[in-house]
């Protein structure tokens, strides 16, 4: 501010080109993001176009609506693992807990699911699009699937509750990082039961 007017004119005009270069650089980055997000929700109907592949377009509809309801269901199935976890006790099947909440959801939660997944709209910086989208892009695919299984898809499995019991005691070891002992582990109806 002190200095002679011709450097003041030098330094404001290299702030100037400072300022400048920074505005420059945010809308690259910006851009840069928007390009990877982009590129990611392409790599997610790719995925989606696969599984329309193998279970057919008409099935991914339902798939992608049960994916939420189960996510809700599994949310609820932590909390019962970590209320359980005050008392030294953890279900012993995940996979059943989840299945358990699942099948005692509300219609009116249901419906609650289905409205908020109905009305997500995919952003610019979104890195999976929204379930309508996905929906949309896999109904154009026609595809008739190879798959053609009403069953359950436990059955597809030799001894389900054992695999079950694996996943489960993985899940408390390497996720939640609990330390236990076989007798920390209840019957998960039993578990439920106690929590409702």
């Amino acid at each position: 501010r002190g200095s002679d007017l011709r450097i003041g004119i030098v330094l404001h005009g290299a702030r100037g080109c400072v300022w400048l270069t920074r505005r420059i650089l945010w809308a690259l980055m910006h851009a840069g993001n928007a390009i990877s997000c982009f590129m990611l929700r392409q790599m997610e109907y790719d995925a989606d176009s696969y599984e329309a592949k193998v279970a057919g377009s008409d099935t991914f509809e339902s798939t992608a609506s049960q994916l939420r309801v189960l996510s809700v269901a599994s949310q609820q199935a932590y909390e019962d693992v970590r209320q359980s976890w005050t008392n030294n006790r953890l279900p012993e099947n995940l996979p059943l807990l989840v299945d358990l909440k699942c099948a005692g959801l509300s219609q009116e939660i249901r419906h609650k699911i289905a409205g908020a997944g109905a009305a997500e709209k995919t952003g610019w910086f979104d890195t999976h699009p929204c379930d309508s989208d996905r929906v949309k892009a896999v109904q154009r695919l026609g595809e008739p699937g190879v798959l053609r299984i009403d069953s359950p898809a436990r059955g597809l499995f030799a001894d389900f509750g054992r695999v079950s019991r694996g996943v489960t005691l993985h899940q408390y070891e390497n996720h939640f990082e609990l330390k236990f002992t076989e007798a920390n582990l209840m019957n998960t109806e039993e578990i439920v039961s106690e929590n409702a």
